[in-house]
């Protein structure tokens, strides 16, 4: 048994994702399974120039909502084979644990004295991104059932390298899946919720709870192995 830690962070804005991964070894005790500790999202509000909305975020802009759905995770893992040859390592492994940090930072960037339409407006944006983060863990319960039906295999200079390439691909895997259902989701909830708020008697609120039921409505079905197929 090896245990291996590693801390992906899934940075995502509304019209940038990067992610970093930061990497250390502990000794955990495995157990199959996911744990989740999803921390409480937050805003911060800040007042700048229009000129400097203007100059960042691109011409026309008034206001805007930067978020980033965060995940960092541990992962444990049992080594089902380990070859050594010719000054190289390969390894196999499956992963037993997946325990995963959830946080969600906003930050709601003002000109110096917005109006109130513009200020609902924002945060109708913030709301959308706490409502799509409620449902966070089961977004990554969902996204790491996967790993734990598959093999990883890694390559590297002594066995430590070629587990860490292992994992690595792991951790990819987990993060893609849980930002499409997350930041991607809150990305598509964003435009549905601006096209809707170019109306003059547009409500913010009433904007929010309309663009969450057009997504849901009009967004792509996927068919698991429970769907049954019936042609008449």
């Amino acid at each position: 048994m090896k245990t291996n830690f590693l801390s992906l962070r899934i940075l995502v804005m509304t019209e940038i994702c990067c992610a970093a991964i930061l990497c250390s070894i502990f000794a955990l005790k495995s157990h199959l399974g996911v744990d989740v500790s999803r921390a409480e999202p937050t805003i911060a509000t800040k007042y700048v120039k229009q000129t400097d909305l203007l100059a960042e975020f691109g011409p026309d802009t008034k206001a805007r909502c930067d978020y980033k759905f965060i995940l960092e995770s541990m992962m444990d893992y049992d080594i089902i084979e380990d070859v050594e040859e010719n000054d190289k390592s390969l390894v196999r492994i499956k992963i037993s644990t997946v325990h995963a940090r959830l946080s969600l930072p906003i930050e709601i960037f003002y000109p110096p004295s917005p109006d109130e339409k513009t200020r609902a407006h924002e945060m109708g944006h913030a709301t959308i991104c706490k409502r799509v983060y409620a449902t966070a863990s089961n977004a990554v319960k969902e996204a790491a059932k996967p790993l734990f039906e598959r093999i990883y295999t890694g390559q590297g200079r002594n066995k430590d390298e070629a587990c860490d390439e292992a994992l690595q691909i792991a951790l990819n895997e987990l993060g893609s899946e849980y930002n499409i259902n997350t930041a991607d989701v809150t990305k598509d909830i964003f435009e549905i919720y601006d096209f809707l708020e170019t109306s003059e008697n547009s409500n913010s609120s009433e904007s929010v709870e309309e663009s969450f039921r057009r997504f849901e409505h009009g967004k792509t079905r996927r068919i698991t192995q429970n769907d049954v197929l019936v042609l008449k």
